[in-house]
């Protein structure tokens, strides 16, 4: 379960919430924490809807600190060399 949330379940969910791992960092401990505590079946469903709650929260903390320091809500898209 480990390498699948790490190897996918964690950049599917940083990705589909507007995060980068520069926003929140998911470590193996912090991915063992989520996965003996939050979880109960074998499966990796329930871990993944854990991840993604967890990825709700920051992408919400995320966003209020922009709000409040008068930031954009997203990046503005990167400039491409018109050469």
């Amino acid at each position: 379960k480990k390498h699948i949330a790490a190897n996918h379940l964690v950049p599917r969910q940083l990705s589909e919430h507007g995060l980068t791992k520069e926003h929140i960092d998911f470590s193996s401990e912090i991915i063992e924490h989520v996965i003996s505590g939050y979880t109960r079946e074998a499966g990796v469903r329930d871990l993944e809807r854990q991840l993604a709650s967890v990825c709700r929260a920051a992408a919400v903390q995320v966003a209020d600190y922009r709000l409040r320091n008068g930031l954009p809500l997203q990046n503005p898209p990167p400039v491409q060399d018109q050469n």
